[in-house]
């Protein structure tokens, strides 16, 4: 009986087991006999027939959504595969598409500054200084010149007299002698490999008269154009030695300042009347080089790094590549020397900053038709009569970073989260320590303890990249996984910015969750509060005013080194944050009739027993925290001894405050000396014929702007590596409501405005006016969803009294009521609203 319970019970299993399996591999109308199974199982099984088939309807009818998901995790899988791909595999494909420099042979290695101009057969004209701690920085437009009056220089080398593209600035009688000295031999030795082995010298003539002229080993700097110091206009001077916007002392060791330019540049230097009369004006070409039809010549500008004339991007090339890519995989190449070259980087920079400025007037015209055909004749005109036409040029040329209309956008973007966010609750800045972080220096091959201040400063020069995406990446993951969690921060904007020294640190505000608001008008316990919350955030005590000096620097040692951490604490805050040294150069300002030199941060300030807030006109205009060090600096323990280096930590207490920050930052980008409608004007008057199109004098005014300010070297890599030069956390949503058929980037997908998708909205957000709706709905391709954090908008036209009443109305209306045709708010429609 046992075990004929036993078999039964097999067989019985197996009817059960068996249409399993058939039922996975059967059509769906395949049925098993279920003859002796229970309700209970039964029931089991029709719903796996039906799971399956679900799965291969659903299957059968993917939307193009899915399928589309699903070709780009194919892609994905694609780029992983090919990016295991054998070193000789990658090379091959470079080789192929002409886009690997290849090695550096012996006979190019270690050119001098002035030897590399000596080979080379076009000129780029650069204004470069090299400024405090051995670092550079950059000024002005990129002018490629030939070595003589022909198109390109037959023979080389150029004699050392004639180099006028070069003008050393000699300060206090100090020249680097090393970047001036030449060795015939090496000159020699370079031509000949080059025309041997670079098809751009294969014709060259090597001129033996010219060689036999230069020294076999020797200092050349008496035979170039020269400058000292006394020479050069206060405002040079000034702008040589300009102050870091920095508060406390940084203990950074700066090196010996040993500046030179390797190009006057007339329009922005200002000399003495005795050396401008004997400065020439380049003499190494007439004409400037057509950069868009002179296959080549970046190698013949380069020839120490593209010693074989491969990886041009000015030559044709197999596969197309985009000028981003083609400078990130020239930064990022093995050996380092691009990014290390201090001419190239600058001029490769500058080369995309004006061939983008050209595409955005060609755009600009397109988008604008009257202007297709205009001469500049009929433009002189229209510009006397639509003396506006400038600033909508340059909104339109907020899209080409770090000029001066880009960041009058972002300011606009932080004045709307302010008014949407309300204040934020304090300012912060974080600098960089870049001559002692033990990390940084352990990137480029060393240890900090063993190098000298003069060395710390040469590996800062030579290694730009290294410095700026250390501290990208350093500053970036501390903000998101460090300072964001321990502050609670509910939003936060910030922007990166270079000293005139080079050295990269950014600039911020942030709103905190649970700070208190404060009012005009606060009670005694709301007050209370107030300080109670920042005293708790915020200290200018010195912990300890009496210690000794720690014998090695606190920024270069890390948490895990520490064993005491308030002697820590007590080391950082007197090594970086008492403003103790007050210079002409730094901080000390003329005030008052009588020119008294004050400092510009109100150092030494007066001792402070308790912390208290100062009141004007019933305003909350300041608080004065608990001191007892009339040096200290506001600062936040915490941040201090976790990012190491030296800060500021401020108070927010009204908006007024925020909009001085925007307006001095903001600022700091603007055109100097003219504005933008001055530079048009004179473009019109002085660089174009009278009947040519206007187009020419619009991409002029817009390649006009990439040359108004100063780069330091570690922001031209910064810019080339198409790192962020800002921040927020919180998304824009623009609205332009003076052109209907205006589509926001945001919604590309579908090619409907915003205007349509808040016309055609769900009936769940029925009661979303435009302005709601564009806040707090986000849309994929087609489908809506609710924003986890709502966005910040911005709408054009601002509402100004200067508008008519009508138009003010009826733009309210289109953007706060929650209509659903636009008829219910302007008359005619969207036609009324084109006529409005």
């Amino acid at each position: 009986m046992d075990s004929d319970d036993s078999s039964s019970d097999s067989t019985e299993s197996d009817k059960v087991s068996k249409p399993k399996k058939k039922k996975r591999r059967n059509k769906k109308d395949q049925k098993p006999d279920n003859k002796d199974q229970t309700d209970e199982e039964q029931s089991k099984l029709e719903k796996k027939r039906k799971a399956l088939e679900r799965q291969r309807n659903h299957r059968k009818n993917r939307s193009k959504k899915q399928k589309g998901k699903d070709d780009e995790k194919a892609k994905k899988k694609m780029a992983i595969i090919r990016g295991r791909k054998t070193k000789e595999e990658r090379k091959e494909e470079r080789m192929e598409n002409d886009m690997d420099p290849l090695d550096i042979p012996h006979e190019l290695e270690s050119l001098t500054y002035i030897e590399k101009q000596l080979i080379s057969r076009v000129h780029p004209v650069i204004s470069l200084l090299r400024v405090k701690k051995l670092q550079y920085k950059y000024k002005g437009q990129v002018i490629n010149f030939t070595q003589d009056v022909q198109e390109v220089a037959d023979s080389l080398p150029y004699l050392v007299k004639d180099l006028s593209n070069i003008v050393v600035i000699k300060l206090n009688n100090h020249v680097r002698l090393k970047d001036f000295v030449v060795r015939k031999e090496k000159v020699l030795n370079a031509l000949l490999w080059l025309k041997r082995n670079n098809p751009h010298y294969f014709d060259l003539k090597i001129d033996m008269s010219a060689l036999n002229t230069l020294p076999d080993d020797d200092n050349v700097s008496d035979e170039l154009q020269s400058i000292r110091s006394e020479q050069l206009s206060s405002n040079l001077r000034d702008e040589m030695e300009e102050d870091d916007d920095l508060i406390g002392d940084q203990n950074n060791d700066d090196c010996d300042e040993l500046t030179y330019s390797s190009v006057p540049d007339r329009g922005e230097f200002s000399y003495s009347k005795s050396f401008i009369n004997e400065l020439v004006w380049p003499s190494i070409g007439k004409t400037p080089l057509n950069e868009f039809s002179s296959p080549g010549y970046i190698s013949m500008a380069f020839p120490h790094l593209f010693c074989y004339g491969t990886a041009d991007f000015s030559m044709p090339k197999t596969q197309k590549i985009s000028l981003n890519e083609y400078i990130r995989h020239l930064m990022l190449y093995k050996d380092g020397r691009f990014a290390k070259d201090e001419r190239f980087r600058y001029f490769i920079m500058n080369s995309e900053m004006r061939w983008h400025s050209l595409n955005l007037g060609n755009v600009y015209v397109k988008k604008n038709s009257i202007f297709s055909k205009m001469t500049i004749i009929q433009l002189r005109q229209y510009l006397k009569e639509n003396p506006w036409l400038v600033n909508q040029i340059m909104h339109f040329g907020s899209r080409l970073r770090t000029t001066s209309s880009y960041w009058k956008s972002r300011c606009g973007e932080l004045l709307d989260m302010v008014d949407q966010l309300g204040t934020p609750t304090i300012f912060f800045t974080l600098s960089s320590a870049n001559c002692h972080w033990p990390d940084l220096y352990r990137l480029m091959g060393h240890d900090v303890a063993t190098l000298s201040v003069q060395e710390r400063g040469q590996l800062l020069s030579e290694n730009p990249l290294i410095a700026d995406t250390f501290f990208h990446l350093r500053s970036k993951f501390y903000l998101e996984n460090c300072f964001t969690k321990h502050f609670k921060v509910k939003d936060m904007w910030y922007r990166y910015e270079f000293q005139h020294r080079g050295s990269i640190h950014l600039h911020g505000v942030a709103w905190f969750e649970n700070s208190p608001v404060i009012k005009e008008i606060m009670t005694e316990s709301e007050t209370a509060a107030v300080i109670k919350y920042f005293d708790s955030i915020i200290s200018c005590k010195n912990p300890d005013v009496h210690i000794l000096p720690s014998p090695i620097h606190p920024c270069q040692m890390s948490l895990d080194d520490i064993t005491d951490i308030d002697i820590d604490l007590s080391h950082l805050v007197n090594q970086l944050q008492r403003h103790t040294k007050c210079s002409t150069l730094d901080c000390l300002r003329s005030v008052g009739k009588e020119k008294t030199l004050q400092c510009r941060y109100k150092f030494p300030k007066p001792l402070v027993s308790k912390t208290n807030l100062e009141i004007e006109n019933g305003s909350v205009v300041d608080i004065n925290f608990e001191r007892n060090d009339c040096f200290v600096n506001k600062y936040n323990p915490w941040v201090l001894q976790t990012w190491r280096s030296n800060i500021d930590f401020s108070p927010i207490l009204n908006k007024q405050i925020v909009y001085r920050y925007i307006a001095k930052y903001a600022s700091k980008a603007e055109v100097k000396s003219i504005s933008y409608n001055e530079v048009l004007t004179d473009i019109v008057n002085k660089t174009c014929d009278d009947f040519e199109l206007s187009k020419k004098a619009i991409r002029k005014l817009l390649t006009s702007s990439c040359a108004k300010r100063d780069y330091s070297s570690q922001e031209v890599m910064h810019f080339e590596m198409g790192y962020n030069l800002y921040h927020s956390r919180s998304e824009f949503v623009v609205i332009n409501l003076k052109n209907i058929d205006w589509t926001s980037v945001s919604y590309n997908h579908t090619c409907q405005t915003i205007f349509d998708l808040h016309a055609n909205r769900s009936v769940r957000y029925q009661k979303l006016s435009l302005f709601e709706f564009a806040k707090h709905i986000k849309f994929l391709k087609t489908q809506a969803f609710v924003r986890k954090k709502s966005a910040i908008v911005r709408f054009f036209p601002r509402i100004y009294n200067t508008l008519p009443t009508d138009t003010i109305f009826t733009n309210l209306a289109i953007l706060f009521y929650p209509w659903r045709a636009m008829d219910d708010v302007v008359p005619g429609g969207c036609d009324g609203l084109a006529l409005a």
